[in-house]
């Protein structure tokens, strides 16, 4: 019964999140719709089914103790504690100079504040150079996963499984996620008297209104996948595990990781409702990932949950010229 009311509000919260705003973190913040051109009385009940959605998907969380590790699962012993928190700087560096390395070679200006202005070309060459750089840090975390020996104690979930959970892991995020970012927007016009900004992620507001070209569907794949692995690497490989690994306890680990994970995206979603969004989905990443012991559970929740939140973008805005 609590499964079929989840569903019920995931589908109501999604078909709400289409009619008045695309709501989330990561590649897709909060996307600008002119209110006025909406009705305000179906969506005043929805507001409700809203919220309802994310309270049913909490308590569901709680009923069914997921927040409970159960029998011991561990993630494959990669590297110490010590050389996994300074491969995760690495990483973030190389990243930073890929980007700048790309913007000289194809002369692109990176010292513009607005990065709207940017084309969808040149922010897809910056994104390429970026993980150009990083997949250096990439290749030497698979090489030294190929060769980690699990410990005899170590039990985990087989990849098609546990990327299965991560698409029902999205499920039950979905909706406290957008209740997340609703309930701190709602907040957030109560305390100063204005509705917060709805301020779209630059990234998305390229996609949604480019033209279809070349670009553009290498951008998607960049957006679903390219993002998704290197990050879900970055963060749940390499810097999640790290803190377990020097004694952390989980859910401290996973909370650790999602305050960087956020903050490392300051630049990219700015409003308070959209990064505290951003806090929740990636505590689901975390989660999700311990849970099974498998990146491919994060990897396959974070890429559904930006292919989801794409397609709702474009359901709103369209898709350009």
């Amino acid at each position: 019964m609590f499964g079929v009311i989840l569903l019920a509000a995931v589908v109501t919260g999604s078909a709400f999140a289409a009619q008045q705003t695309t709501e989330g973190a990561e590649t897709a913040a909060i996307v600008t719709q002119d209110s006025s051109a909406v009705d305000p009385a179906p969506l005043e009940v929805l507001n409700w089914v809203y919220l309802g959605a994310g309270a049913a998907a909490v308590g569901l969380f709680f009923w069914r103790r997921w927040y409970r590790w159960g029998a011991v699962r561990s993630q494959l012993s990669t590297l110490s504690p010590v050389a996994g928190l300074a491969m995760g700087m690495v990483m973030l560096g190389l990243g930073r100079l890929g980007a700048q390395a790309a913007g000289w070679l194809f002369g692109i200006d990176l010292t513009s504040a607005d990065g709207a202005a940017m084309s969808l070309a040149d922010s897809g060459r910056l994104q390429l150079g970026s993980y150009a750089a990083q997949g250096i840090i990439l290749a030497a975390f698979v090489w030294l996963v190929v060769r980690a020996k699990r410990s005899a104690r170590a039990r985990r979930y087989g990849i098609p499984r546990a990327a299965l959970i991560g698409v029902v892991a999205l499920l039950l995020f979905w909706p406290i996620v957008n209740c997340v970012a609703f309930a701190a927007g709602f907040v957030i016009e109560v305390l100063t008297g204005k509705a917060p900004d709805q301020i779209g992620h630059t990234l998305l507001a390229q996609l949604v209104e480019s033209p279809v070209d070349v670009w553009l569907y290498l951008m998607i794949a960049l957006v679903v996948v390219g993002a998704s692995v290197y990050e879900e690497v970055l963060y749940r490989g390499i810097v999640q595990q790290a803190l377990v690994g020097a004694g952390m306890r989980r859910w401290p680990a996973i909370l650790t990781t999602s305050v960087l994970f956020t903050l490392v995206h300051l630049g990219a979603v700015s409003s308070v409702d959209g990064l505290l969004a951003l806090f929740v989905l990636s505590i689901g990443f975390g989660w999700v990932y311990e849970k099974t012991g498998r990146l491919s559970a994060s990897i396959v929740m974070h890429a559904a949950f930006n292919l989801t939140n794409l397609l709702l973008a474009w359901l709103t805005v369209g898709t350009g010229s």
